[in-house]
């Protein structure tokens, strides 16, 4: 069985990381803080700064690599969020305060950062800016995102906990994928776009109903695909309503936090009752669902049954629920208890 709950806190993230940073150091290791522009917290930027310079060799040396990454072109592209951006600069100035040999330009930059982000306004469309994150040595996935939900994006520009509990899920062996994933409300594509970046052979398919949705699952995938120009991502873009889809052609549906109305339950079970064998052509289904509801999650497994459809909590090894413990620190709700669900089509498995 797997349900867990896990908690934002200044220890989470750096625990993770601190490791690849300090082996990093003198190789570009500034770049790692691409994997928390999307942290509000400004301790982390604090304290992970600080482990920056306490770490190099040369200050001089880190306090240039440091204005390289404000410079760097990945983050020139796909500016990251306001919020993140003012505290890292916050950050880097409270530091340069203690030093006593201090890179002028740096600061100069830093300063215009911290006061430009701090009255920002979203762009057209609700977006406020791009979250890239760092897949190991596989590549990046990057995310346009928004502030807050409502508008015709709906939910669905926002990174939620359940895609990233199921991205370390997958990491860590506990969602045997191959061939055709077809992800089901997909919204920023996070899930989607980092199976295809991690494992190229997969042919990944993200697919929403709503417009807006749709659009920006689109620039999420050629930003992707020009933050890996030496992959062959096989990445599709589709527009799908589940109480009215035809047959398709895949081995795998994987989505994330689909149980969030109760109402909504029977269509994704019929949905499912399509595309999983004997009627379909998938042999399994990974959900991992975030327990804002009890009665919601309750509907879903009954609507599953009521289909002909089995379901069961698998078993997963202790570094899946590191690696998806780990990962989830990544979602806007970090504190929410998430449960993972495998569905077949056939209910004597």
């Amino acid at each position: 069985m797997f349900s867990f709950c896990v908690s934002m806190c200044l220890e989470g993230p750096l625990k993770g990381t601190s490791d690849d940073c300090k082996q990093k150091s003198k190789n570009g290791i500034f770049r790692c803080a691409q994997d928390f522009e999307g942290l509000r917290d400004s301790g982390v930027y604090h304290k992970l700064v600080k482990q920056l310079l306490e770490e190099g060799d040369d200050l001089w040396e880190v306090q240039c690599e440091l204005l390289q990454l404000f410079h760097d072109e990945l983050l020139r592209d796909f500016p990251p969020l306001p919020t993140a951006r003012r505290s890292l600069a916050k950050a880097v100035i409270k530091e340069l305060e203690e030093l006593e040999e201090v890179h002028d330009e740096l600061f100069e930059v830093c300063a215009s950062h911290a006061a430009t982000a701090s009255s920002h306004r979203s762009a057209p469309g609700g977006f406020v800016g791009h979250r890239i994150f760092r897949l190991s040595q596989a590549g990046h996935v990057v995310l346009r995102v928004a502030e807050q939900i409502g508008g015709g994006l709906e939910t669905g520009g926002l990174l939620w906990t359940g895609a990233c509990t199921a991205l370390g899920l997958a990491l860590g062996g506990a969602l045997p994928l191959r061939g055709r994933i077809l992800e089901l409300g997909a919204g920023t594509g996070f899930l989607g776009l980092a199976l295809a970046v991690h494992d190229p052979t997969l042919h990944v398919t993200l697919s929403d109903h709503q417009p807006q949705v749709l659009e920006n699952l689109r620039y999420n995938v050629e930003a992707t695909k020009k933050c890996n120009p030496s992959k062959e991502l096989h990445l599709e873009v589709e527009a799908l309503d589940w109480c009215h889809m035809d047959h398709r052609e895949v081995d795998v549906v994987v989505g994330s936090d689909l149980a969030y109305d109760a109402l909504a339950m029977p269509g994704l079970a019929a949905a499912l009752a399509k595309l999983l064998a004997p009627r379909g052509t998938a042999q399994h289904a990974f959900l991992t669902c975030v327990k804002r509801q009890e009665a919601t999650i309750e509907a879903l497994k009954a609507a599953v049954t009521s289909e002909g459809l089995s379901w069961h909590l698998p078993e997963i090894s202790s570094e899946a629920q590191h690696l998806a413990e780990h990962w989830a620190l990544q979602g806007c709700d970090a504190s929410a208890e998430v449960i993972f669900l495998q569905v077949t089509g056939d209910p004597s498995t």
